[in-house]
Parts: structure tokens; C-alpha cells; sequence
């Protein structure tokens, strides 16, 4: 006899972090092609890198 397995639903606040991870993926992927830059906070200090250097 077969069960059926329940998926889980996700929450509005997990569903908002997904999109934005995924948001945010899609921006360094899209200034990688580019190479572009990308400005962003280390160690609380605002700095421009290359979208190359990224993951």
C-alpha cells in the first residue's frame, strides 16, 4: 500500500527569502556575463567588486 508524502508549504516570510536569494542570483549572474561590478557591504564598509570575483 502506497502513502501519500505531504510537501511541506512554505510561508509568506520563507516564500519573500526564496525570491529574494533567487533575485539576488540572478543579478551576479547577469553581471558576470557583463562583467560588470557590483557594490556591495564588507565588514560594514561599502565596496565595488567585480561580479567575476563572486562565488
Amino acid at each position: 500500500m502506497l502513502t501519500k508524502v505531504k510537501k511541506k508549504t512554505l510561508s509568506v516570510t520563507d516564500k519573500a527569502l526564496k525570491g529574494g536569494r533567487k533575485a539576488i542570483r540572478n543579478l551576479i549572474e547577469e553581471r558576470k556575463k557583463t562583467d560588470d561590478y557590483l557594490i556591495v557591504s564588507r565588514n560594514g564598509k561599502v565596496v565595488k567588486v567585480k561580479a567575476r570575483s563572486l562565488k
